[in-house]
């Protein structure tokens, strides 16, 4: 049916019969829930067994409210960090985020389909590819100091402070360059040391630092001693260390992971490693002796004779306790796994803040060496999540 309306005469126009304009009825279109095709962007090279949200995507080509499914995962609607995997309604100009689990394998994908009024788009991310360490962390720092300083920053994290430590051309692995730490020989009973800091620029939970570390035989052109441990207490001579700030790693220092070398008296040049947590109490870890969490790893030998004059690869990763006893501890050697420790309570008072930003290589070395010894560290590598 049409309807009539009848114009009026202009004052200005002689009297003429009116004319009909024809207006049609706003039509009525039925309710359309199909939406058009969408595709979630995959990720690839993610952590393992990380959280992993997708970029949005926005609802469109319905004109009334179509149902949304998933399987796989879970979604939210229009940002709200709601994740659910209860089925729900959507509306057009919605946007929708899928996310999911990692998978806890290297280089495996994990899928979450989400349907919506039949038409589905399937969310896809890839655990980064095994590459013979940081234990399916993702890279975020690394430095072959070829560059000649100490100013590489990368994903956030840089040098910090530094004693005794410069670039050298005297020794590398593969370049031509590496960093030189300088123990310039103490006499007997003081500490001895060379240290660099580096900041991590974010809290991480978990933290692999992998790097190639040189130990003289006394033979080396440039000159300097053989790598010779006094056999004076403590033997306390750090390799590495990793803490939640503050930036001092004073009384106020959160948690300490860390390895040292130190010997006895019967090991001569033999050094031992032991891998330590605990809360920090001005710069020393308690091994061990917060909560009940389990044992830190001792290995002997960790470093031998046979060790010096050659380069090594050192990989050691920590994750913080998010409870009061679930803290890890792995340490690598060339590759292969010599020591771990789980069930730890490094972080006892504050486990809901644990985690890892700052940290230093080498350090002091308390026990001390009688004569100048030169270290050399290469191929830095500083894999992490949050």
């Amino acid at each position: 049916m049409l309807g009539v309306r009848r114009r009026g005469f202009s004052s200005t126009l002689s009297a003429t019969p009116a004319a009909l304009v024809m207006i049609p009825r706003a039509a009525t279109f039925p309710n359309d829930t199909t939406p058009n095709d969408f595709t979630f962007i995959a990720q690839t090279n993610v952590a393992l067994g990380a959280t992993i949200t997708s970029a949005a995507i926005t609802v469109s080509g319905i004109n009334a409210a179509a149902t949304i499914t998933v399987s796989g995962g879970t979604y939210d609607i229009n940002g709200s960090g709601n994740f659910t995997s209860a089925s729900g309604t959507v509306v057009n100009g919605d946007t929708v985020r899928a996310r999911h689990t990692s998978s806890a394998s290297n280089a495996t994908a994990t899928n979450t389909v989400v349907t919506i009024g039949g038409v589905s788009g399937t969310f896809t991310s890839t655990t980064i590819a095994a590459d013979g360490e940081g234990d399916g962390l993702p890279l975020l720092f690394s430095d072959d100091f070829e560059s000649g300083s100490m100013n590489h920053t990368e994903n956030g994290i840089s040098y910090g402070s530094s004693a005794n430590v410069t670039v050298s051309t005297s020794n590398s692995n593969g370049g031509t360059r590496s960093a030189r730490f300088a123990f310039l020989g103490v006499p007997s009973g003081q500490d001895d040391g060379a240290e660099q800091r580096i900041d991590l620029g974010a809290v991480y939970s978990q933290v692999y630092i992998a790097w190639d570390q040189y130990m003289p035989n006394g033979l080396e052109s440039y000159g300097g001693a053989a790598f010779v441990i006094r056999s004076e207490s403590p033997s306390n001579n750090k390799q590495l260390r990793l803490w939640r700030g503050p930036k001092s790693d004073g009384n106020d220092g959160y948690s300490s992971f860390y390895n040292k070398f130190g010997c006895s008296t019967d090991q001569g040049s033999v050094a031992q490693l032991y891998g330590e947590y605990g809360v920090n109490a001005g710069g020393v870890g308690r091994n061990g002796s917060t909560g009940t969490g389990g044992t830190a790893p001792t290995i002997n030998p960790y470093f031998s004779t046979s060790d010096r004059g050659v380069w090594t690869r050192f990989g050691f990763y920590a994750k913080a306790n998010t409870t009061s006893n679930n803290g890890i501890i792995r340490i690598y050697k060339n590759g292969t796994l010599v020591g771990s420790g789980t069930n730890l309570n490094g972080q006892p008072s504050t486990p809901s803040n644990a985690g890892f930003d700052f940290c230093y290589l080498l350090g002091y070395a308390n026990s001390g060496f009688t004569n100048t010894t030169y270290i050399f560290i290469d191929n830095l590598k500083i894999y992490g999540v949050a």
